[in-house]
């Protein structure tokens, strides 16, 4: 019996000691034995080691092997490891894996840690045939279904799209705006996102691509733009490191504010914990979404083992997949592996097949639950939700599986709550901008507040001599679009859902009878705008039409009077008036034409010849200069005639008109302009407007718009050149604010009003900043002449009045003087 028990403590000293005896490795990598004791099998790691995530895998790394090898010492394999830095960068970690596998002779390789650097090095395992193993590589782009030799031993992202999906259905967010990084982990994941997001009818309204070399003034100028949209419900997914540079600038930018929805994907949920407090300050209120770890017994133990106080979701997948290839390798590596060598020296493992085949079928309960791998990878089958709180840190608030979708479980055990436990977990949720739950969910989007109304309205408040505490809701439905007509939100007032409306509400007599009004801040009334037409004249007399003929016969006396008069006073001295009739004829034209044009002109001797020819010039430059104008404004308004001129023409060729969606301009055209019901179209923006006016009523269009006149203004500023406005301005009291029947503050209201318009400099202020109306943008009146162009000899009548008298009174002085007359009367006998 003594000797037995000699023999039994003999075996366990034996297999006591072993775990302490290592063994060499062979020049080409083959796992040797020292002294007959432990096989060592070789293998790679690549991490980022520059990183909290790398500096933390290596640390669960070590702790695995550590453990794992005390709990089974008997085995009879060890892996060593080989470790290298991929310094974040695809080329290193290539270069390091091939590495790895030419001078190291590794049998598999865990890393690298980040999507971009996968792909190089999971090519590498393939031709290598050795297991490439990722235990943070999430990106769906890549998948070992088509890399036989890549293993994930984390979960795909695509496994998170779902939940994600679940809770913006769940808060009925039409609207979405997803915010990534420019990498293989971003990029890979976002088109399968916004497809699942659309099968529940939510849109992407835009994707922000945020690039790796971006800096803090160019984050800033996205988020801006992001700020300006009316979509307030935003995703984010990025790493740890994308995220702690975001958030901070999200919250100085105002974007952490009441109203806005965030919510952040496991890729920087898991990793809270690592980041700075001033980084996790910024991100209060926002929901986030990583895989559920079971609180098991064995990882209390771990954590009481190694005085690890929190764990990590991927610091507990690299230590399973240490478990995991352990027990793999001891199945495998059960005599001396052989390689063979592969081309430019890569070795190429026959055993990698082996233990690619031992991975794939292992199964065990590890920390982070039930390790088991299909189609290459870890399944994850329930996620927690977490709401991230500034004073307490992260709180779990619910959960989502497969079957159940969300869920509460209170009691942390994976209880299923009830079917209201979505109403529960509403009611948990701290939103941003919030500091108790219990807050109505945010909608997802928000018009921002600003206007012509609102500025006014702001800077009425100011004047009044008490506060009046107030918060603005927008009136619009889920898609953003105003709920109702006019009419509609006004009579929300008499129900006793509003206690006023700011907005451009124009003060019409049915409305008072539900509301009051008070004194109008701007002016109001509608124009009817219409096309212009391009269309230039055909005829080859318009250079005629900016004269009258009256004044065309006017210049022609006054030419054959100053050419005869100075003929006269030339006669007698002037040797080249002397001659045949018809020769002294063509010299009285001459003098009158060439004078005007050429600065010399005919010569002359007479002094009264010149004074008369001066003023013949002076008389000549004013009509040529007025010619000139009249002529440009007669092209320039041939080409800018409006297609319409009134409404009877509009009634009487049944033409289509436009009118904006909601508006009282629908009743001003039924009831007061008798158009038919059939023949208005109504449209909500002015681009709207402006692709139907192109149209036109034969093309699907409108040949005309009714426009309220603040808003024609607006119009016409953007499309001055192409419409125009016609007819007459159909008037109404204005714009004013709307308060409940016999309310106190219209009156209060009503003199802020006042002595806000008639701040004349404030106003200019506000009609610049809004209405930037340009005066080029003529408006012509129905009433008008058609020929209303071309100057008459009445508008001359005073110049050729004096021209003629003066020339008459120099005349006869001259004749006397000279004693022509005489010799004229001889010369015309």
């Amino acid at each position: 019996m003594a000797s037995q028990i000699r023999i039994v403590l003999f075996i366990f000293l034996l297999f006591g000691r072993s775990k302490y005896c290592f063994s060499a490795v062979n020049e080409n990598g083959s796992a040797n034995s020292v002294g007959g004791s432990k096989k060592v099998v070789r293998v790679g790691v690549i991490l980022d080691s520059d990183s909290g995530v790398g500096r933390m895998t290596r640390s669960y790394i070590s702790m695995a092997i550590s453990d794992f090898y005390a709990t089974y010492p008997y085995y009879q394999t060890r892996i060593s490891l080989s470790e290298k830095n991929s310094e974040k960068d695809a080329v290193v970690a290539a270069s390091a894996a091939l590495d790895l596998m030419k001078n190291d002779g590794v049998q598999a390789i865990i890393g690298p840690m980040w999507s971009t650097e996968a792909k190089f090095v999971i090519s590498l395992g393939n031709k290598a045939q050795i297991p490439i193993i990722s235990i943070s590589a999430s990106s769906p782009s890549f998948s070992p279904s088509q890399n036989p030799f890549f293993i994930r031993t984390c979960r795909d992202d695509k496994s998170q799209i779902k939940p994600l999906v679940s809770i913006v259905q769940q808060f009925g967010w039409r609207q979405v705006i997803v915010i990534y990084e420019d990498t293989e982990f971003g990029n890979g994941f976002i088109p399968y996102l916004t497809d699942s997001l659309q099968q529940i009818e939510t849109r992407v309204v835009y994707r922000s691509v945020i690039s790796a070399s971006s800096k803090r003034q160019s984050i800033w100028k996205e988020l801006e733009k992001i700020k300006a949209m009316e979509t307030r419900a935003i995703l984010v997914h990025m790493t740890a490191s994308f995220g702690s540079e975001l958030f901070p600038i999200a919250e100085e930018a105002g974007m952490m504010s009441k109203g806005y929805v965030w919510i952040i994907t496991d890729g920087l949920s898991t990793l809270l914990d690592p980041i700075e407090k001033n980084v996790s300050d910024s991100i209060h209120g926002v929901l986030g979404l990583r895989p559920y770890v079971p609180n098991t017994k064995h990882l209390e133990e771990f954590k009481t083992r190694f005085n690890v106080s929190e764990i990590n979701i991927y610091g507990l997948w690299a230590y399973d997949t240490i478990w995991a290839l352990a027990k793999s390798v001891e199945l495998v590596f059960s005599h001396l592996n052989s390689t063979k060598t592969g081309v430019g020296g890569l070795r190429v493992s026959e055993l990698g097949p082996q233990l690619l085949e031992k991975l794939l079928s292992t199964r065990f309960e590890g920390l982070s639950g039930e390790f088991r791998l299909i189609r290459g990878q870890l399944q994850v089958e329930k996620f927690e939700i977490i709401n991230v709180r500034r004073t307490k840190g992260e709180e779990v608030i619910g959960y989502w599986t497969e079957k159940k979708e969300i869920y509460i479980d209170s009691g942390g055990n994976g209880k299923v709550a009830n079917s209201s436990s979505i109403d529960e977990l509403k009611e948990r949720i701290i939103w941003p901008g919030y500091y108790h739950a219990k807050v109505p969910p945010p909608k997802g989007w928000a018009i921002p507040v600003s206007g012509f109304s609102y500025d006014v309205f702001v800077a009425a408040l100011q004047k009044l001599p008490f506060d009046v505490p107030h918060e603005f809701f927008a009136y619009v439905n889920n898609s953003g679009q105003m709920n109702g007509t006019y009419n509609d939100l006004l009579y929300q007032i008499k129900l006793g859902n509003y206690d006023a409306v700011v907005g451009d509400t124009t003060i019409i007599a049915n409305r008072t009878a539900y509301v009051d009004f008070t004194l109008p801040y701007s002016e109001s009334g509608v124009w009817m705008v219409v096309k212009v037409k391009d269309e230039k004249t055909k005829s080859i007399w318009i250079f005629l039409r900016p004269l009258k003929w009256t004044l065309w016969l006017t210049i022609a006396v006054a030419f054959l009077s100053t050419g005869f008069i100075v003929w006269i006073l030339e006669r007698r001295t002037n040797i080249d008036l002397r001659g045949p009739t018809h020769q002294q004829l063509s010299e009285v034209f001459l003098f009158s034409f060439l004078t005007p044009v050429f600065a010399h002109g005919e010569r002359v001797e007479n002094h009264w010849s010149r004074f008369v020819l001066t003023i013949w010039v002076f008389v000549a430059f004013i009509v040529i200069q007025s010619y000139t104008a009249s002529l440009a404004s007669i092209l320039t308004v041939q080409r800018m005639q409006p297609s319409f001129v009134n409404v009877n023409e509009l009634r009487m060729k049944d033409c289509y008109v436009g009118y904006t969606v909601n508006s009282y301009v629908r009743e001003l055209l039924t009831g007061q302009l008798n158009f038919k019901k059939s023949r208005l179209r109504p449209y909500a923006s002015h681009e709207e407007f402006h692709r139907a006016l192109s149209k036109g009523s034969k093309n699907g269009g409108v040949d005309a718009m009714f426009e309220e006149i603040p808003y024609a203004k607006l119009f016409l500023s953007k499309y001055c050149s192409r419409y125009t406005t016609v007819g007459t301005t159909y008037k109404s009291d204005g714009f004013g604010f709307a308060f409940p029947l016999g309310s106190p503050l219209v009156p209060y209201m009503s003199r802020a009003i006042l002595n806000v318009t008639e701040d004349h400099k404030k106003m200019e202020e506000l009609e610049l900043k809004y209405f930037s109306y340009q005066s080029k943008c003529q408006v012509y009146s129905s009433t008008s002449p058609a020929n209303s162009h071309g100057l008459s000899a009445v508008s001359f009548g005073g110049l050729f009045i004096m021209m003629g008298l003066t020339l008459l009174f120099f005349c006869l002085i001259f004749l006397v003087k000279s004693g022509c007359v005489r010799t004229c009367l001889r010369a015309m006998l």
